[in-house]
């Protein structure tokens, strides 16, 4: 019987991404003075020779700060989150951070504490809330999925006679991220970037109906300032993520997962 790992090459697709998590974890368990048996010490050489780092604590709310929108006067914004406000019932005010106009139509990505929202302006009381969504009953919107979360994705067909057909997909990056690239459908449209947000929106013709079934090539992908790639939908099989404390932040369907699978949640500054 031995200890060691086998290399990441004989492992099955996935499977070493898990392993890299349970490593991070290893340490912060450590940390707060958890004792491990003979196969955690090795683990932690493991982590150790690869130097990883686990992520610090969020800097403060940052979804409560609106940034400026051009375009929008205070009064405006005022008027979207309120309204917002009152179409999704959340408990919360929801804050403006991002606002996005093309010939698909208008919206609002706002933010609460728990809550993301993605408020159709051009169809008035029309609102796209995760709330409803089994994998995020422990949403934190202080917590990232790596270095970036998706916090909307929609496809509408178009309407035969003055908007066409539109996907979109929406949420928060990190600092780190400089770059997005989203392919579907055999087509790829960079990302829109600013204050912690994106969205990236591909348009097609008005006589367009959205497929039924997802692409199995779709792949976000986002890069940093030297063009590294810091995260890839395609190829991240893991749909489960922890905050320090190991609670859930995002994957937590009809039960929870076990956490040894899940992996370390970065924080949103």
């Amino acid at each position: 019987m031995t200890t060691m790992l086998p290399p990441a090459r004989d492992l099955p697709p996935g499977r070493h991404v898990r392993i890299r998590a349970r490593l991070e974890r290893s340490i912060h368990r450590r940390r707060l003075g958890m004792r491990f048996g003979t196969m955690a010490t090795a683990l932690a050489a493991v982590v150790t020779a690869v130097m990883l780092v686990l992520p610090e604590q969020p800097a403060g709310e940052y979804w409560s700060t609106r940034p400026t929108i051009p375009g929008l006067s205070e009064q405006q914004a005022d008027d979207i989150e309120e309204g917002c406000r009152k179409a999704s019932g959340t408990p919360a005010r929801p804050v403006l951070r991002r606002y996005h106009q093309d010939a698909a139509g208008t919206f609002a990505l706002l933010y609460t504490p728990t809550d993301a929202l993605a408020c159709d302006l051009t169809t008035p009381g029309s609102y796209f809330s995760n709330r409803y969504l089994p994998g995020r009953k422990g949403f934190d919107t202080r917590w990232l999925n790596g270095h970036f979360s998706i916090d909307y994705q929609n496809q509408t067909s178009g309407d035969r006679a003055r908007r066409p057909g539109s996907q979109t997909v929406a949420g928060r990056v990190d600092s780190e991220v400089k770059r997005m690239t989203w392919s579907v459908l055999g087509k790829t449209v960079e990302a829109e970037i600013s204050d912690g947000t994106f969205v990236a929106r591909l348009l097609w013709p008005a006589d367009w109906d959205h497929p039924g079934n997802q692409d199995p090539r779709e792949a976000l992908r986002a890069y940093d300032a030297e063009g590294k790639v810091l995260g890839d939908t395609l190829l991240d099989l893991s749909w489960c993520y922890v905050d320090p404390e190991n609670n859930v932040v995002s994957g937590w369907f009809d039960a929870k997962p076990a956490l040894d699978d899940c992996k370390p949640a970065r924080p949103w500054r």
